[in-house]
């Protein structure tokens, strides 16, 4: 039987920390589709996978706003 991973979520504040950016520029980069994120059904929070994360850090999508 194959074991089933659980990926590590991060939310806004984790990847500001992580990535040395604001708040502001995260979402701005979330709503531009630069950074896949989502929310749960009736949530009001972005979460971001760890791939998801790992995957935007290589890819050089930081760029300037």
């Amino acid at each position: 039987m194959e074991a089933t991973r659980i990926e590590k979520l991060y939310n806004i504040k984790a990847v500001c920390a992580a990535l040395g950016s604001s708040r502001s520029t995260v979402i701005h980069w979330i709503r531009e589709g630069r950074l896949t994120a989502f929310k749960l059904p009736g949530g009001r929070r972005w979460h971001i996978t760890e791939s998801d994360l790992v995957a935007f850090i290589n890819s050089g999508k930081r760029g300037t706003l």
